[in-house]
């Protein structure tokens, strides 16, 4: 039977690297757009409240044309939709990570 040991600082220090290595710094535009929101979820539901809002604020905008301004709630969904992806891709949505 074989037997070994392993030492656990290089262990730590391998584990650290790994995490250094598999997660990015957020760039302003991700912050900026995930500020205050505390995972995933929340992020895609503002998302697709903001498409909602802005699709109701062009509809609307037909009876009201002060409403049109509305439409930069797609916009604000295209930005949701951008961050989102960005964390998916290159980063994790652990509060570490931020």
């Amino acid at each position: 039977m074989n037997s070994f040991t392993i030492s656990t600082d290089t262990c730590e220090q391998d584990i650290i690297m790994n995490e250094n290595r598999m997660t990015t710094e957020r760039p302003r535009w991700v912050k900026l757009g995930l500020w205050g929101l505390p995972g995933r979820a929340a992020a895609r539901g503002f998302f697709w409240l903001s498409v909602a809002l802005g699709i109701g604020s062009i509809c609307y905008g037909f009876v009201d044309p002060r409403f049109w301004g509305g439409a930069a709630f797609l916009l604000a969904a295209f930005w949701y939709d951008a961050a989102i992806r960005w964390v998916d891709r290159n980063g994790s949505w652990s509060t570490a990570s931020r």
